[in-house]
């Protein structure tokens, strides 16, 4: 029976935890301090009443007199136990409140960089690529290799796995981080040691096992996860569907609605607020410093994000722009509460993170705009979040984007952590509506259900004309334009993108106007948002570039996005965008 050595890529880090052990109280130990409100008794007669070993009386009134809730009366010579007024505020509680026990604890964790699993350091037995070929041969070992070292993990999800039941996260400190190999052995098709037996890893079992069939006698084969895979790892199968309460009020259209929203953010958030935005121009940072300052004025932290760019240029003048503004005088003098961090997220998401609501609680911006470098004249859309449900999974988008960067842990996973918790105990507002955060692929999801679902309209709006857009987009608009003569199909962009030519825009125009789909360039207003609409009810709002970008082979978290299911929201946004180009056309005429 054949056995083959697979070599996975992980990282091995660090993290210095200081997490809560504080145990939770007993019934018997609530009891006894409820019978200790009433009157005074002693460890004998409290035995007694209630019919309990003595030890454990004394055990109980220790752990309470610790909390300060039980005190001792000594009175001629009896020794009594009695609660403290402390003690009786307590004992008015469903439970009693846990007493925290704050303590350190380095935690060494391993990040496959396959399916993006993450480990305990006793899971794995990991080694260096040189220490492996010291000591196996090259014959029947598969080497599968990384696309790159870098991964993105949910900080919530990874806090289950290394954390104990009865820890809670407070902060965690980073530590190194190191490039490993853990061997998994196969033999007779089933992966036989290498991997914990207490958890299934169906994505990561399955690619080890493709992964084997590939084995070679006597040379190390080396291979690389396929996209499946790589899909598989970052992306749930679908987005999770939300009952929502959300008003129409809440959509951002147009240049100058966006600059009223960032501001609006900056006077209105309370301790933190979170902007990431593709690329950043020194200038329009510079123009918003007065606002800024007064935001920090006021006990605000400001963190400012950047991801990727289509344009390498772009994504060079966005380093040279934040080291510049590092430079700045006015700028250093804020540094302590703006913060300019130094790594791409690799995300083309736009998104504003703050706890801006009228009673302090977190709500987001997401959509088309690149908040630090846009003049605020284009056409963008973007929608403001106020349900918990969906700003909390906007939180989560955000941490593992920001929380651990190529597989360092950051020490932004506790802010990510604590704005999490803060969402589960929000109250709800009342249901108008569905929605659903939806990243990367599941963009491609939506086309097809408005090509499915539409009955009277469909209107995309994008920023740039490309080679993804004949297959990906403009075929199913054109399928859904051709099965159904009275559906409107209206496809608005700005410019073409290399390297489709003037004579391939044309060809592409033609073929969409021959199966019932107007393609229409819009130079004014220049349009940059991303929009999907069919009939009334249905809105797509995100960052991706729907005629350009194609979203089947990167990682989900490259485009960020919200599908709205709302009673008149697709009426509202076709109208509003329609008018626009409208009352631009009568301006230049």
């Amino acid at each position: 029976m054949k056995t083959v050595k697979v070599f996975l890529p992980v990282l091995r880090g660090r993290i210095s935890f200081i997490v809560d052990r504080g145990r939770q109280w007993s019934v018997v130990e609530h009891l006894l301090l409820d019978a200790l409100t009433r009157r005074e008794w002693s460890t004998s007669a409290l035995a007694e009443h209630g019919n309990l070993p003595r030890r454990v009386v004394i055990e109980a009134l220790v752990r309470l007199m610790r909390a300060g809730w039980v005190e001792l009366s000594v009175e001629k010579g009896d020794v009594n136990f009695r609660a403290t007024e402390i003690g009786k505020v307590a004992a008015t509680h469903n439970e009693l409140p846990k007493l925290s026990d704050l303590q350190k604890r380095p935690t060494n964790y391993i990040l496959d960089m396959v399916c993006g699993e993450i480990f305990r350091n006793r899971d794995l037995l990991t080694q260096s690529k040189e220490e492996i070929k010291k000591i196996h041969d090259p014959g029947n070992c598969v080497w599968v290799e990384p696309r790159d070292w870098h991964t993105e993990v949910d900080v919530n999800e990874a806090l289950q796995v290394l954390l104990d039941n009865d820890e809670t996260f407070v902060t965690g400190q980073p530590g190194g981080i190191f490039r490993r190999w853990i061997m998994v052995v196969v033999r007779g098709g089933r992966v036989v040691s290498g991997l914990p037996e207490n958890r299934t890893l169906d994505k990561l079992r399955a690619v080890v096992l493709q992964a084997a069939d590939d084995a070679e006698d006597e040379n190390a084969v080396h291979v690389t996860p396929t996209d499946e895979h790589e899909l598989e790892r970052i992306q749930l199968p679908q987005a999770a569907v939300w009952d929502i309460g959300f008003s129409l009020k809440d959509l951002v259209l147009g240049g100058p609605a966006h600059r009223k929203s960032l501001l609006h953010m900056l006077e209105t958030a309370k301790t933190h607020l979170y902007i990431h935005s593709t690329f950043i121009s020194a200038e329009r940072v510079l123009n918003l410093l007065t606002p800024i300052q007064d935001a920090i004025n006021r006990g605000v932290h400001i963190h400012i994000f950047w991801g990727q760019n289509e344009e390498f240029e772009e994504l060079s003048t966005t380093r040279t722009a934040i080291g510049n503004l590092r430079k700045h005088p006015q700028i250093q003098a804020l540094a302590e509460h703006l913060t300019f961090h130094p790594h791409s997220t690799g995300s083309h998401a736009k998104l504003l993170l703050a706890d801006a609501g009228t009673n302090g609680e977190y709500i987001a911006v997401l959509g088309s705009c690149n908040w630090l470098t846009s003049g605020f004249e284009s056409y963008e859309a973007s929608v403001v979040l106020r349900d918990p449900r969906m700003v909390d999974e906007v939180v989560r988008c955000f941490g593992r984007l920001v929380c651990m960067h190529d597989g360092l842990w950051s020490e932004l996973a506790g802010d990510v952590v604590r704005i999490s918790d803060s969402l589960k105990n929000a109250p709800l507002p009342r249901v108008t509506g569905q929605g659903s955060i939806i990243s990367g692929a599941q963009h491609n999801h939506l086309v097809l259900c408005a090509r499915d679902e539409a009955r009277q309209s469909i209107l995309l709006a994008s920023h740039r004309l490309g080679v993804a857009a004949g297959p990906g987009i403009l075929a199913p608009l054109q399928s859904a334009a051709a099965a159904m003569p009275q559906l409107a199909v209206e496809v608005y962009y700005c410019r073409k993108t290399a390297p489709v030519r003037k004579k391939d825009e044309r060809h592409l125009t033609e073929a969409a106007l021959s199966s019932g789909v107007s393609l229409t360039p819009i130079q004014s207003p220049r349009v940059h948002a991303k929009i999907l609409v069919w009939d009334d009810n249905n809105a797509v709002i995100t960052s991706l570039n729907w005629l350009s970008a194609d979203q089947t082979q990167s990682s989900s978290l490259s485009e960020i996005g919200v599908h709205l299911r709302v009673a008149g929201i697709g009426r509202y946004i076709s109208e509003h965008l329609r008018a626009e180009i409208q009352l631009a056309e009568t301006a230049g005429s």
